[in-house]
């Protein structure tokens, strides 16, 4: 029995609305007082996601599938929804087309 499920169609087409160009960003942060300071170090620039591999991915565990909520103090709860999720490492295999640029070496 499933919990949850979505058309791989609407996966494909939700993956190429959301990220048909998407720079992908590393920071660095510190705080001076009760100031935040960050610092960009890093950048993936990809663009044109293979959704063809998303049923691969997801049957081989490389994209895989949160679900987030916790409870309030009053007692209620909060849902934050599904999150889909990549090891950076395999961002590749979605996102054949990248650029990395790190800015610490700039």
């Amino acid at each position: 029995k499933y919990v949850l499920q979505w058309s791989l169609k609407t996966l494909r087409e939700r993956l190429e609305e959301k990220h048909p160009e998407t720079f992908w960003v590393k920071a660095t942060f510190d705080f001076v007082g009760e100031q935040e300071y960050f610092r960009y170090d890093y950048v993936k620039h990809t663009k044109h996601p293979n959704t063809s591999l998303i049923p691969s991915l997801l049957d081989e565990g490389i994209i895989t599938v949160d679900y987030l909520m916790h409870r309030k103090p009053n007692g209620s709860t909060r849902d934050h929804g599904f999150p889909f999720k990549i090891f950076p490492r395999d961002m590749g295999l979605l996102f054949p087309e990248e650029i990395e640029y790190d800015l610490e070496k700039l």
